[in-house]
């Protein structure tokens, strides 16, 4: 079954990159980060259709590049940006069990915050999957450590007004915008030029998402379960130059 979340990124689409804010899209830095060592004939998959930019670079350099997204509408929405460029884009469900043909397709998995969409079992699936498809090569995954400013916002609102539990859980620090109701209206914080009343519905859609620190980062690794006697391993770390509370981390197995 699909993970539900994929209908709020069939609302998107394409304003993502056209209209949402530049701070949520890797900077020209970043993406040199993510594409460090990679070259002709790399064969790299992105999972995140969202991330055209880095899509449009991992081309320019001749890798052989496969994007996999768990929402149809922002497949389509790639597809007709990059026109006849030669990359395969495909739906798949990095958080669904994964079809035992694809275990190290890649040499390299990008992706670029895709983890702070999660819940903490929907990143501990996603992640496994990932190292999964690079079982011989690099996961490499920018992970947005503590709170966005819209969720700081949420939180004080939600603590005046006696709602707080309702949507947030200290303990997880895991916050569902589904259950936020008007906090979430009164609290909500421009994303570029993107039509207020459809990132209402997107928020809402996106459901319940966890905030990760550095430790969470550790903990998921050392929760993937043994892959063909293979453990999950941090072995990179490098912060972001444009984004000083991202840090892109490296996986590998071993």
């Amino acid at each position: 079954m699909l993970n539900t979340k994929a209908d709020a990124w069939d609302i998107i689409g394409s304003l993502f990159w056209e209209q949402g804010r530049q701070s949520a899209k890797p900077s020209q830095p970043e993406l040199e980060l993510f594409t460090k060592g990679i070259g002709e004939g790399s064969r790299v998959c992105v999972v995140g259709a969202s991330t055209k930019d880095l899509v449009d670079m991992l081309l320019d350099r001749g890798a052989e590049v496969t994007v996999y997204d768990f929402s149809q509408g922002m497949c389509s929405s790639l597809e007709q940006a990059m026109g006849t460029a030669p990359v395969t884009i495909r739906q798949l469900d990095i958080t669904a069990p994964l079809d035992d043909e694809l275990t190290g397709s890649y040499d390299y998995v990008l992706n670029d915050r895709l983890i702070n969409r999660f819940t903490w079992a929907e990143a501990k699936s996603a992640l496994m999957n990932m190292c999964t498809l690079a079982h011989d090569g690099e996961v490499r995954a920018s992970i947005k450590l503590g709170h966005y400013p819209m969720d700081l916002r949420m939180i004080a609102m939600g603590e005046e007004r006696g709602t707080l539990a309702s949507f947030y859980d200290r303990e997880t620090r895991t916050i569902d915008f589904s259950r936020a109701g008007t906090v979430l209206d009164d609290a909500l914080l421009p994303h570029g030029d993107i039509d207020p009343a459809l990132l209402l519905e997107w928020y809402r859609g996106r459901a319940a998402e966890k905030r990760f620190e550095d430790e969470d980062v550790v903990s998921l690794a050392t929760a993937i379960a043994p892959t063909n006697g293979k453990n999950a391993y941090i072995v990179g770390r490098d912060t972001f130059a444009d984004a000083g509370d991202t840090t892109l981390f490296t996986f590998i197995m071993h």
